[in-house]
């Protein structure tokens, strides 16, 4: 939701500017959770009960799945607890998380690391939520979001577009300048890809595959996967496509080339 005034931000954050564009947990968001928690808690509370139910017998699904429902309750719960008030606006040079009397505010080019973290398995969802971002700064500070925020991917798409205008270009000199960069389990260099103690040279890259929660590399005249990688696992990892996709470029361009001499 776009704002069309602010007069509602408090004075002291009004030097970031307009905002334009507010995430708040609030409404429905809010409600539901509190209205999910009891029912998810109480249906744990009746599956469990059913152990001491003389003649019923509860297989193990069942019994974890009173267990995973009760779990759920409470931290939806909490969720709603700690997410309640949570404001978060978007203004031309950063962002501000506003949470009752506490805020905090990260300019765009202060960030140096994004993650996207994405949460697997049912017990892990539970208790963290599906989806996690967290912005840092070079001071070691950090700023977090995860799904009790509505609209976080949303968010998530205005966190990478910004912060990909300042982190890529210098990214971009240091591999113009031949530096290897590294991105945690693989690395990235105008020699290729780096990963396991292994080189992939550009002119054999097959293919660089990116999905929701990973990214694949395939190398030509080879079964299987070279690199198998979680998104989650890497810093930057929107800086990393860019990076890829842009060598991917060159590198299709440098055989065009001989090519297309050789054709003439």
């Amino acid at each position: 939701m776009y704002l069309d005034e602010s007069n509602d931000v408090d004075d002291p954050l009004t030097a970031l500017g307009e905002p334009r564009a507010e995430f708040a947990v609030r409404g429905w968001a809010l409600i539901r959770n509190v209205i999910l928690a009891p029912l998810a808690i109480l249906a744990g509370l009746t599956i469990e009960a059913l152990i001491f139910i003389p003649k019923v017998h509860a297989h193990f699904e069942i019994v974890s799945l009173g267990i995973f429902l009760f779990l759920l309750g409470v931290m939806l719960l909490v969720r709603a607890y700690r997410s309640r008030g949570l404001r978060v606006l978007v203004f031309s040079e950063g962002i501000l998380k506003v949470r009752h009397d506490d805020a905090q505010a990260f300019c765009w080019d202060e960030i140096n690391v994004l993650w996207r973290k994405k949460t697997e398995g049912h017990w892990e969802r539970a208790i963290r939520g599906s989806l996690t971002l967290i912005a840092q700064r070079g001071d070691g500070k950090s700023i977090s979001f995860d799904d009790a925020l509505p609209g976080l991917k949303r968010l998530a798409a205005i966190l990478q577009r910004e912060t990909l205008a300042h982190l890529l270009p210098h990214y971009q000199a240091a591999y113009d300048a031949g530096s290897k960069l590294d991105f945690g389990k693989i690395g990235i260099s105008r020699r290729g890809l780096a990963a396991n103690g292994d080189t992939l040279l550009w002119r054999d890259v097959q293919e660089v595959k990116w999905e929701e929660n990973q990214v694949s590399v395939s190398k030509k005249g080879k079964w299987g996967r070279w690199f198998l990688g979680k998104i989650s696992d890497i810093p930057n990892a929107h800086v990393l496509r860019a990076l890829v996709e842009r060598a991917m470029r060159e590198a299709a361009g440098a055989r065009a080339q001989p090519a297309a001499g050789n054709a003439s």
